[in-house]
């Protein structure tokens, strides 16, 4: 029973850090929409795919944890003890990778992305500031504070996901403006016309030169393939 509930301790915490690296995908993507249902399949695929790691690792720290201590103690379903620290390690490197991504990609965001990254990210920071207060506060109070704590913690996990959420917002994708491109200087419509005409009859002399038969020596003529070669005797 107590690999079991060291076992949820870990699928909880793994939860949580899987939450705030999505959560940093979609501050790294803001056009990407909500109300898709291919947007929910990816974010549930980050989210199972790295809650599943962080999960053996939060279970491996367990494991070393209890063997390290002189007397192992089996933690609880939703042990503060355990979910305190887990929770407020992945919150304050969310909000630094976070605060740095937003120094990195400041130039390639348009003001409304960077206000609301800032935000998320502020809010991101507070949130693991909680943590860290609340496991300060277990470690000197001890496990006195029962059931009060462990809906403490829950309640700091839901606003520290929903919080940033809510900041970055739908993700509408950004509608391309156009406008029209005005190339060289426009013509009037009678130089038009009257360029028009004189290419025209360019083109048709040349056509017309072209086609002219050719005479001094050149037999061009029908009657000289069907009658043959005429010759004159001159003395």
């Amino acid at each position: 029973m107590r690999y079991l509930r060291m076992l949820s301790n870990s699928l909880v915490a793994g939860s949580m850090a899987a939450a705030c690296l999505v959560v940093l995908f979609l501050q790294l993507n803001p056009a990407l929409p909500l109300f898709q249902g291919a947007s929910w399949g990816l974010i549930a695929t980050i989210w199972a795919g790295y809650g599943v790691n962080f999960s053996a690792i939060f279970y491996a720290l367990i494991v070393a944890q209890q063997l390290l201590v002189a007397e192992a103690s089996s933690p609880g379903w939703f042990s503060v003890r355990l979910l305190g620290p887990f929770c407020a390690s992945a919150t304050v490197l969310a909000a630094a990778l976070m605060w740095l991504n937003l120094r990195g990609l400041h130039a390639a965001l348009d003001d409304e992305a960077v206000r609301r990254m800032t935000i998320g990210a502020a809010a991101m920071t507070a949130g693991g500031a909680a943590f860290v207060l609340v496991t300060i506060l277990r470690y000197s109070i001890g496990p006195r504070s029962g059931r009060a704590g462990g809906i403490t913690v829950l309640a700091l996990m839901l606003v520290s996901i929903a919080l940033p959420v809510a900041t970055r917002g739908p993700g509408l994708a950004p509608t391309l403006g156009g406008r029209r491109l005005s190339i060289g200087t426009p013509r009037p419509a009678r130089s038009r016309a009257l360029a028009w005409c004189s290419s025209t009859s360019t083109a048709r002399r040349s056509t017309s030169s072209r086609r002219r038969p050719l005479t001094a020596g050149c037999p061009t003529s029908n009657a000289f393939w069907t009658q043959g070669p005429r010759f004159t005797l001159r003395r």
